[in-house]
Order: C-alpha cells, then structure tokens, then sequence
C-alpha cells in the first residue's frame, strides 16, 4: 500500500507497483550490495544496463522547440491509443518465438549458476513486461514478433551486464 502524506486530500493506492530509475558506480555497488541481495530476488527485480559516457558534456544543448514537440505527440499518441487497450495478445509468430525461448529463459539459471544466473532469474517476466510497453507505445492490443525481439534483445543485454554487475561482488 503506498500513501502520500499530505495533511490535505490524502491518496492511497493499494496493488500498486513502482517504478525507479537510478544511478550507481561499480565500486558503490559492490560496497552496498553482498551476495544476499542476490541470491534473496533482490536483484534481480532491476532492468539492469550499463553505460559509459562517450564526452563530457557540462552544457548540453536545450532541450526544446521542435524535438519537445516531436516527443510531446508521439507521448501523447501513445498514451491515448493505449487507453483503448483493453487485452493484449500475442500474433502467431511471437508465440511460436515465445514457446522457444520461454523454458530458456524461464530455466535459465541451471544453465549458468551462480549470481550471473541470480540477477537474471526474472527475464522471463522481464520480456513480458518489455512486450507489453513496446506494444502499448505502439497503440496495438497485439504484441508482434518486433515487440517480443526488442524485449529478447534486452534479456540478452541484461545476462552480458550481469556478468559485470556481480564481477568483484564480496
């Protein structure tokens, strides 16, 4: 149950889920984060990505005018198609892609134990999950095989940063 503090027009929210994006070093990860966090599905509740900054940018250029507007509607198409979603299915191709990859992804933690197979023990729900916004950002009820490859790609990434998560892990 989440609930906002303020002392007027309080809201509650029960069922919900969170969202959060955050930003943390290796070395900072390593400190706070002992192999308990990743063998209790802590871990493995996060999209993990890696990056590296290519320049240092300290005055990026503004972020306005006609690439603001451009992502406005696109936003705003999204969001609006997607409110007529009422189910979404997958089309014959992503179920038969689905029905081979499923146990793989599902299992995939006999095939490479340890914490690399730890912080990757949801990626089925994890390509699920990706379908399903790729799909909602679309404005389409149905996930084709496009939606399911980006989200596969994406658990691919997710096992080749996890090996770099857990690297120096104490």
């Amino acid at each position: 149950m989440a609930r906002s503090s303020p002392k007027q027009n309080p809201v509650t929210a029960t069922g919900v889920h969170f969202g959060l994006i955050g930003h943390v070093t290796p070395n900072e990860l390593h400190r706070k984060m002992g192999e308990g966090e990743f063998y209790n599905g802590f871990m493995n509740r996060f999209l993990w990505t890696v990056t590296r900054r290519e320049r240092s940018l300290p005055d990026p250029p503004a972020y306005e005018g006609a690439i603001v507007r451009a992502h406005r509607k696109l936003w705003s198409d999204a969001i609006r198609a997607g409110r007529d979603i009422k189910r979404v299915t997958r089309d014959e191709e992503a179920t038969a892609v689905w029905h081979e990859v499923y146990e793989g992804l599902h299992r995939g933690n006999e095939q490479r134990p340890g914490l690399t197979a730890e912080v990757c023990a949801r990626a089925h729900v994890l390509v699920i999950k990706l379908s399903l916004i790729f799909a909602a950002l679309d404005g389409s009820h149905t996930i084709t095989a496009a939606h399911q490859d980006a989200a596969l790609a994406k658990s691919i990434h997710l096992a080749l940063v996890a090996r770099r998560v857990v690297a120096g892990v104490r």
